[in-house]
């Protein structure tokens, strides 16, 4: 059975809408929480600004996912379709369904995951690049940790400075204003780093190109954002701690940077790992006995699911498919 690369194509966007559907909260999720935005404008600036960074900067991490972490063109031509499809609904499915139940998760967790277990089931485990796999696992260790002291470091460096100026205030609409921006840069970083989980296994199988894949990849995520996106905004937003716009501009601020350095690296970062951290930091330099200790506690079990899922469902899958591709010839 030979798949056409219209189905591959179709899986690989359907990844990235429940992608835009799962993460427009960490662009834009803090803005809303904190009353500047409402949740139509959110997702309508995080859609426009996601597909800028996917076609500025999102090569980079494409790069890492799919020829990095396990090369995909090396696989035999006969299983290499199979394996893509398994991967992408894999990492589809497992991002749908956290979603619908209001979590964000890690993208970057649920295609690294669905790589590894359509590899296992495949016999081919011995292609994956375990050198990278542990530096994306490091990453996702580190990303919420980075993120959450550059939040809390550029909201005490904030503080200091309003105390050692009294006199300066911004006023509430140009704060309104300045955390917009930094929701729009945010948004720009997470198009530019997690497109690749997306596209990744389309463009190292030779589907798409790199351009091509960031372009498909950024208007797919982008559809998610304003079809789906609401859902998790609440989590992201209200849940975790509830921000002034000044606390909800640190930790956006800091979020942003944090995944710039991960998408300059070629790692892929988990925005949602990223996010989260920020609005704890945040939150900890605000009022640290109004964080809600068991919502990020329901998240942090959340995120070390994913990858199990994913490689879960990418094993069985590809086992199905090849049943499939055995009974049909």
């Amino acid at each position: 059975m030979t798949l056409s690369a219209g189905a591959l194509l179709i899986a690989g966007l359907f990844v990235g809408w429940g992608i835009g559907a799962n993460d427009a909260a960490n662009s834009m999720g803090m803005a809303v929480g904190a009353g500047v935005r409402s949740v139509k404008q959110a997702m309508l600036l995080v859609a426009g600004c996601g597909l800028a960074g996917a076609l500025l900067l999102g090569a980079r991490v494409i790069q890492t996912v799919g020829y990095g972490v396990f090369p995909i063109g090396q696989v035999e031509p006969v299983y290499r379709d199979l394996f893509v499809l398994a991967v992408s609904i894999a990492a589809g499915i497992t991002v749908t369904a956290s979603t619908w139940l209001k979590a964000p998760t890690s993208t970057s967790h649920a295609i690294v995951g669905g790589i590894i277990g359509s590899g296992i089931a495949m016999g081919r485990a011995d292609l994956a690049n375990w050198p990278i796999v542990l530096r994306v696992a490091l990453g996702w260790l580190t990303t919420p940790i980075s993120a959450a002291l550059l939040s809390y470091l550029f909201l005490r460096i904030g503080r200091k400075l309003v105390a050692a100026w009294p006199g300066v205030r911004l006023k509430p609409q140009w704060l309104g204003m300045l955390l917009t921006v930094s929701g729009c840069l945010m948004a720009f970083s997470w198009g530019a780093n997690d497109v690749a989980n997306a596209v990744g296994p389309l463009v190292g199988s030779g589907v798409v190109s790199p351009f091509t894949g960031a372009l498909l990849g950024g208007v797919a995520m982008g559809l998610g954002v304003i079809t789906w996106g609401a859902r998790v905004m609440e989590t992201v937003g209200e849940r975790i701690t509830k921000l002034v716009p000044a606390t909800a501009l640190a930790a956006e601020t800091a979020a942003a940077v944090n995944i710039l350095i991960f998408t300059f690296l070629g790692l892929p970062a988990s925005s949602s790992h990223t996010i989260v951290g920020t609005v704890f930091g945040a939150g900890l330099v605000q009022d640290r006995q109004k964080v809600n200790y068991s919502v990020l506690v329901e998240i942090f079990v959340a995120w070390l699911v994913t990858p199990l899922v994913g490689g879960a469902i990418g094993f069985c899958l590809f086992r199905l498919l090849q049943l499939l591709q055995v009974l049909v010839l």
